[in-house]
């Protein structure tokens, strides 16, 4: 523990020496070898005066010299003290976390910190080259929070919302489909299709796809498009037993209220097999060590979280036999660095 203090007291004297300027310290974040977020951009240094009565009282931060924020609150740094025989309740320390979107596509910027005393002198404490992520995170789902113009403090119903229907499905689940359904089936029902995203790409492929959706703005679109499609609530479908090979469900489950009709309408009106998708419940867990959940899983029409273990138990009420996989890899890994899947994809046959 010494040997550290001292390796640590010795980097503190390196970093504070240099130039003839009547300051003292260094600037921790943003890092040169490290890259920061221009919405969330973290600064953190220490620094003090050694010219006699002319404390600091705030310090600055620029960008390519332009005037970004400041902050003229000061912490004690015991580290910094203790290198520098400072007086133990030095407050030497600063911090600040600022946002700067008009530098949210820049690669790398010129990162300034200015000293400024009491006495009304100011001298730059240093200036660095700082790697920025290049990508304007406000464009993301719930992006709008980014934004510091946004000063709205948001309700439930906001942050909790319904979302419009997807207007662009995954490859990956398509090619499960497609090798699940293969050349055995020929027919799909694709209850709760949406704008019929999948129903285009199956259609191209061969197969005969008839949606069924609920929402208005989502039939008129399949009729701007010209697919074969039906208005009606997947607890009771219009059409007589068995009269598709398979049925498609993906992403519905999760927001039915009621999912045994649902699930019996699915197997009445099926002679082979049914596909469907949910978000996997079982990534929570995993996550918690990141202190995250999935975005998608806010929105206020969950109304069933399914596990690996339930959906399949609910499918073999109605079904011969059924089994559940996972897709869609999350970016995140566990602690360990085992892979997790933000969906779940369930086969069943009659």
């Amino acid at each position: 523990m010494a040997s550290f203090f001292q390796k640590a007291t010795s980097a503190l004297h390196l970093q504070a020496e240099g130039g003839k300027a009547p300051i003292k310290g260094y600037l921790d974040l943003p890092s040169a070898e490290r890259v920061s977020d221009p919405l969330t951009l973290r600064i953190e240094g220490w620094t003090f005066s050694k010219k006699p009565n002319a404390p600091i009282v705030r310090v600055t931060f620029s960008i390519d010299g332009v005037l970004i924020g400041e902050t003229n609150f000061f912490h004690q740094r015991p580290d910094v003290n203790a290198a520098h025989e400072l007086p133990l309740k030095t407050k030497a320390g600063f911090s600040r976390v600022l946002a700067v979107p008009e530098h949210a596509k820049k690669k790398r910027v010129k990162f300034t910190v200015d000293v400024h005393l009491s006495d009304g002198s100011s001298y730059e404490l240093t200036s660095r080259l700082v790697p920025l992520t290049g990508q304007d995170y406000r464009a993301a789902p719930f992006g709008y929070l980014l934004d510091p113009k946004d000063t709205a403090v948001r309700g439930r119903e906001q942050m909790y919302s319904v979302g419009p229907s997807l207007s662009k499905g995954s490859d990956e689940l398509l090619s499960l489909l497609k090798r699940e359904f293969g050349s055995d089936v020929r027919s799909i029902v694709d209850v709760g299709c949406g704008l019929g995203i999948y129903g285009k790409a199956l259609l191209a492929s061969g197969y005969e796809w008839t949606g069924v959706e609920i929402k208005e703005e989502d039939l008129a679109e399949l009729a701007r498009a010209g697919l074969p499609h039906v208005r009606a609530n997947g607890q009771k479908l219009p059409f007589p037993d068995e009269s598709f090979d398979a049925a498609l469900c993906v992403e519905v489950l999760e927001h039915v209220d009621g999912i045994f009709p649902f699930l019996s309408e699915l197997a009445r009106v099926t002679r082979k097999r049914v596909a469907i998708s949910v978000p996997n419940v079982e990534i929570i867990p995993y996550l918690t060590s990141y202190a995250v959940v999935p975005w998608h899983m806010l929105a206020s029409d969950h109304l069933n979280f399914f596990s690996r273990s339930s959906l399949e138990a609910q499918l073999k009420k109605y079904f011969r036999r059924a089994e559940v996989g996972v897709y869609a890899q999350c970016p995140l890994k566990t602690a360990e660095g085992a892979l997790l899947h933000y969906n779940l994809f369930a086969l069943a046959e009659k």
